[in-house]
């Protein structure tokens, strides 16, 4: 368990299986869907390592991209290892942003440590002009298992979930797969993508 602020990751090692987060059937998932939606601009908030960015760009992405997350020691070392991209600190609780200012928001795999869930699932749709592309950790009886130490092993069910979910996005496709670790065989990644409700046809 690890807390969403700055100091609990700065000397936080990450696991084998982050190493290798671009290669995992759930994130080559994720990147399946992000190079499916239409869009220009991506925000990844909770970045990490640029996983997601570097893994895209051998798929030939080539839209613009910013990498937000919470450490500062993450970003730093995004800037060394991928000079070309964009990161920037910042926390998914109050983004310091435009309201949709990106296509895309890719938040994959941060609010189970965040102990504000609404208030950053809100932030991640308002920012966002189309999609949001949501991934949670969870067992089969509940979609979303926090880890935060407030709210530890907090279980939601898919439906009680789902109403955290702003009005003004719909879900636009759902699927589950695997946990990606041995030791958690019994778990799964839940994978959504949200859409922004076009206001003329609501």
């Amino acid at each position: 368990m690890t807390e969403y602020n700055s100091s609990a990751w700065e000397d936080h090692p990450l696991p084998e299986f982050y190493k290798q987060v671009g290669w995992a059937i759930n994130r080559r998932h994720t990147v399946s869907l992000v190079l499916m939606l239409d869009h220009e601009r991506m925000l990844d908030i909770g970045c990490l390592d640029a996983a997601y960015i570097q893994r895209l760009r051998q798929s030939g992405y080539t839209k613009k991209y910013l990498g937000i997350d919470v450490t500062n020691k993450y970003v730093e070392d995004c800037r060394k290892k991928l000079p070309n991209e964009e990161f920037k600190q910042g926390d998914a609780r109050q983004l310091e942003i435009e309201d949709r200012s990106f296509d895309l928001v890719l938040f994959s795999d941060v609010i189970q440590h965040l102990d504000s869930h609404q208030q950053a699932l809100s932030e991640a749709c308002r920012v966002s002009s189309k999609y949001v592309i949501l991934s949670t950790y969870g067992t089969p009886e509940s979609t979303f298992t926090t880890h935060s130490a407030k709210f530890l092993n907090t279980y939601f069910s898919k439906e009680d979930f789902e109403k955290l979910f702003p009005p003004d996005f719909k879900i636009l496709l759902f699927a589950d797969l695997p946990h990606p670790t041995t030791k958690h065989r019994s778990k799964k990644i839940f994978h959504y993508v949200l859409e922004r409700i076009n206001e003329n046809n609501k």
